[in-house]
C-alpha cells in the first residue's frame, strides 16, 4: 500500500513465469508486458493503463490475472488488448472495478465478467478476436455495467446494466442481448436522452424482452 511500480519505457517487459502482487499503484505508460508461462498478477490496488500497449501471453502455461482493485485504462486512443492468445484468464472479483476512460480495452477472447463492476467514462470495452485487431464478444455473467461509453458485441447472462453515474448513455456497437437473469436499470430526471434520462444506443440486433 502506498507503493508504486512504473513501466515507462517502450521496451517490452518480459515477466514470463513471474508473480506481481500489487496493493499500491502500477503506472503503466509504455512497453508491452509478456506474462506467459504461468505468470500471475494479483491486483488489489490500482493498475493504470496510460497507453495503448498490450498485456499478453507469449506462450506456455496459462496466465492468471485476478482483480480485486481497480483496473483502469485512463489514456490512449487505440486498442489496448488484454491478450492476443486464449490462454490468459482474467477474473474480476466482487470488489473489482474495470474502468475505461479512453480508447479501447479488449479483454481476453470470450471473456465473461463474473463479478464486480465495469465502469465506462467515455472509452470502449470489448472482447478480443484472438488476433491483434477487431472487437470480439463480451459476456456478463454477474456484476454491473455502468457509466457512459461504448461496448463491443455484448450478451448479458446475468447481472445488471445501469447506464450513467446518474443519467447517461451506453452505446452497443454490435447488438445487445439482455437475458432473463439480467436487470436493466433506467434513471430519469428530465426529458433529454443521455443527460435527462438513461439511454441505450444500439447498432445491430436488440433483444431485451426477457430481462427485468
Amino acid at each position: 500500500p502506498g507503493g508504486k511500480l512504473v513501466f515507462a519505457s517502450a521496451t517490452q517487459k518480459n515477466l514470463a513465469g513471474k508473480t506481481i502482487i500489487n496493493r499500491g499503484t502500477v503506472d503503466w505508460t509504455g512497453g508491452t508486458i509478456n506474462l506467459g508461462n504461468a505468470g500471475v498478477v494479483s491486483n488489489g490496488g490500482t493498475w493504470k493503463m496510460e497507453s495503448d500497449y498490450e498485456l499478453y501471453s507469449g506462450g506456455g502455461a496459462a496466465v492468471l490475472f485476478t482483480n480485486a482493485g481497480i483496473f483502469h485504462k485512463s489514456a490512449g486512443a487505440g486498442g489496448t488488448a488484454m491478450t492476443r492468445l486464449e490462454n490468459t484468464r482474467f477474473f474480476n472479483l466482487d470488489s473489482g472495478v474495470i474502468e475505461v476512460d479512453a480508447g479501447i480495452l479488449r479483454m481476453p477472447q470470450n471473456y465473461t465478467n463474473a463479478a464486480g463492476t465495469i465502469m465506462l467514462h467515455g472509452g470502449t470495452l470489448a472482447g478480443s478476436t484472438g488476433a491483434n485487431s477487431g472487437l470480439g464478444p463480451l459476456y456478463l455473467g454477474d456484476g454491473v455495467v455502468a457509466g457512459s461509453g461504448s461496448m463491443g458485441p455484448f450478451t448479458a447472462l446475468g447481472g445488471a446494466i445501469s447506464p450513467g453515474d446518474s443519467p447517461g448513455l451506453l452505446i452497443f456497437q454490435s447488438g445487445v442481448n439482455l437475458g432473463a437473469n439480467t436487470s436493466l436499470m433506467i434513471d430519469g430526471t428530465g426529458s433529454v436522452p443521455g443527460t435527462g434520462y438513461d439511454q441505450l444506443s444500439v447498432t445491430g440486433s436488440v433483444a431485451i424482452s426477457n430481462c427485468t
